[in-house]
């Protein structure tokens, strides 16, 4: 792997909110190989979690920002963007904080070393699940239809925030994560921006990180993040204007990805089905409900407390 980008600055914001383990865990193997000084940026997302101190204790170069409120993934990834912008910083790494970097803070600064070569982009490493029974999270080397670029190296049609390296180019160009959409789908809409000023998204398979997935939500798909995939993809097609094929690909896609995480769905693939889950069920239809009423009253940013107590796919309280 060739050596980072001659005097940059690599910057890893890792979002903290819910679980201090995982968060620690995550800091932990960035720190196990920080050869290359990346500065790590930890922002604290309104949880005031005193646990948090000990790291700084641990890890005296480690920089911490205090938001005062829940600012989402959006809010508060884009908190300390601003602060490893204004430190110079050539490149940025978004990070989530139920993930582990087996080759540490090195690993992520060898990413880095593909703007060499690519120019300005939007990179992205290997991921695996964390439970290694589930497999690969992403791996384009297992898809046919991937776009070879090099040996390990793929161009991708999407960008993924668990593990997002961003050169610091295409963020003065065309700024930040849109704050309306919280959490769900904001890295969607920067890659659409990005494409759409001529960058790229690549995925390098020589550098591998390992993910829990959708820890901040306890499950896979609660209420609560129905009713943000909900009322984000709907933002999402407006304000791209996907109308026609490319609307009705992305709506269909909702509809399934809902649909499919409901008990009973898999025997029941009818619309039918979905229309009286929607309009009937609990859970994660009272969360698709609020999506919609919510997109189209136009509140944007964080979703309804009530959801947020709510647990499980079947609606039933944990």
């Amino acid at each position: 792997m060739p050596e980072a980008m001659p005097g940059a600055r690599l910057a890893v914001v890792v979002l903290h909110y819910g679980d201090v383990a995982h968060t620690r865990r995550c800091i932990e193997s960035l720190y196990a190989t920080n050869t290359s000084h990346a500065a790590i940026i930890l922002v604290d997302n309104g949880t005031r979690d005193s646990e948090l101190s000990g790291l700084e204790t641990c890890y005296p170069a480690l920089r911490m920002i205090h938001l005062p409120e829940n600012r989402g993934w959006a809010g508060g990834c884009n908190a300390g963007v601003r602060v490893a912008l204004a430190d110079g910083s050539q490149a940025v790494c978004l990070l989530n904080n139920d993930t582990v970097v087996p080759g540490g803070a090195d690993a992520l600064a060898g990413l880095g070393a593909r703007f060499l070569e690519t120019g300005p982009c939007l990179l992205q490493p290997r991921i695996s699940y964390m439970d290694e029974v589930k497999g690969e999270q992403i791996d384009p080397a297992s898809w046919p239809w991937a776009k070879v670029v090099s040996e390990g190296f793929y161009e991708l049609n999407f960008a993924y925030g668990a593990c997002l390296l961003v050169h610091a180019e295409i963020f003065t160009r065309i700024g930040l994560f849109d704050e309306r959409f919280f959490l769900q789908l904001e890295e969607t809409d920067f890659y659409q921006r990005a494409v759409k000023q001529g960058y790229k998204s690549y995925c390098d398979t020589s550098v591998l990180i390992r993910h829990v997935e959708s820890a901040g939500f306890g499950h896979h798909m609660t209420p609560l993040k129905c009713y943000y995939i909900t009322r984000n993809t709907l933002l999402l097609l407006e304000k791209h204007r996907m109308v026609g094929k490319a609307g009705l690909h992305r709506l269909k896609g909702l509809f399934w990805l809902l649909w499919s995480e409901q008990p009973g769905a898999v025997a029941d693939k009818k619309m039918t089905g979905f229309l009286k889950w929607a309009m009937l069920g609990r859970g994660g239809a009272a969360g698709f409900r609020a999506g919609l009423k919510d997109y189209f009253l136009r509140r944007f940013g964080r979703g309804p407390k009530s959801l947020e107590s709510m647990r499980g796919a079947s609606g039933q309280s944990d």
